[in-house]
């Protein structure tokens, strides 16, 4: 059971209730985490079917069923979480009222379509607006408090319903048309289509460093969950810190020491010289040293010694390398 004082609610899915008689439920988007409905039941895993059956044809209208088609048409599964558990149906339709309202002052894009329910979320985001004005005052101290609000958020297409594009507001600035040409376009193309994009809250910040760094993990998260961002050049990745250049020497020392660390003889992996071709040479052929000797002698392995060996013409076989 998910805890109503809780930042984020744990995801749960299609999670089988406990032994309390009515369940309030969120469902969730598959690919950003967003919920997008609120309910209440008394049978949790037949509310589930209800909601998921008759998805082929496409609803009418743009409230959940028509979201649920647009997951479900596009490979995805709607991920249905147990927010709570009561015992009669009066704490339940409470319990659903209380979790509307939190939700909906975090920031997500609920689609319920009842009356009171769209009355519940309207005064809750009204509320939050009432305890900023109260809380930051009027005049310069309510300035500087939104100067520092940096929000970052995703616009998603309700058709596919994946993220297109990333970006971060400055206060309670939206989306202004002009800022991306590309995200411009697809709005215009969404909104030709008879929908509207859906704008998704993924992270509040202070600053506009801390937002940048938010946007471009957020960036790489959803990229990496499928998602074709529009961003192009709307984040700057971190810098890539240039290698120093080693010298030669420093280039072996640096090479003994990883060896070592490794637990392997220190010049593992070093290139032969002239000169230690002629020694190894000598103290194989002319003084029969074997394996062991030399490659304590040479700080190398048994293997790599052998290799050498056959390399120079000395042994046939590096196996043949006598002890």
């Amino acid at each position: 059971m998910a805890d109503p004082g809780s930042d984020k609610p744990p995801f749960v899915d299609c999670a089988e209730p406990g032994g309390n008689r009515f369940v309030t439920y969120a469902i969730r988007c598959p690919h950003t985490g967003a919920a997008f409905y609120v309910g209440q039941t008394e049978d949790f895993a037949k509310r589930q079917r209800t909601h998921l059956k008759g998805l082929r044809v496409r609803p009418r209208g743009t409230g959940v069923r028509r979201w649920l088609h647009a997951v479900v048409s596009s490979g995805g599964t709607p991920v249905f979480e147990v927010l709570e558990e009561v015992g009669t149906l009066a704490e339940s339709i409470e319990s659903e009222s209380r979790w509307i309202g939190l939700l909906a002052t975090r920031g997500e894009p609920l689609l319920n379509k009842h009356r009171w329910h769209r009355d519940i979320m309207a005064e809750a985001i009204g509320g939050v607006r009432a305890t900023m004005d109260t809380a930051t005052g009027n005049g310069a101290e309510r300035e500087a408090a939104i100067t520092d609000h940096w929000t970052v958020y995703g616009i998603v297409d309700p058709a596919d319903h994946r993220v297109f594009y990333v970006g971060t507001v400055n206060g309670t600035r939206a989306y202004r048309a002009g800022e991306h040409p590309k995200v411009d376009e697809r709005i215009r193309q969404i909104r030709g289509g008879g929908a509207m994009p859906v704008f998704v809250v993924f992270e509040v910040t202070g600053g506009s460093d801390a937002a940048e760094r938010a946007q471009v993990f957020w960036v790489e998260v959803l990229t990496g969950r499928g998602n074709k961002l529009l961003n192009g050049g709307g984040y700057r990745p971190p810098p890539k810190v240039a290698k120093p250049k080693l010298s030669p020497e420093e280039r072996r020392a640096a090479a003994r020491q990883r060896a070592i660390e490794h637990g392997l003889p220190e010049n593992t992996g070093q290139a032969w010289t002239d000169e230690q071709d002629v020694e190894l040479t000598r103290l194989y052929r002319d003084e029969g040293k074997g394996g062991t000797e030399l490659a304590d002698h040479f700080g190398r392995t048994r293997g790599a010694i052998g290799s050498r060996l056959v390399r120079l013409g000395l042994l046939e076989d590096r196996r043949d390398l006598r002890a």
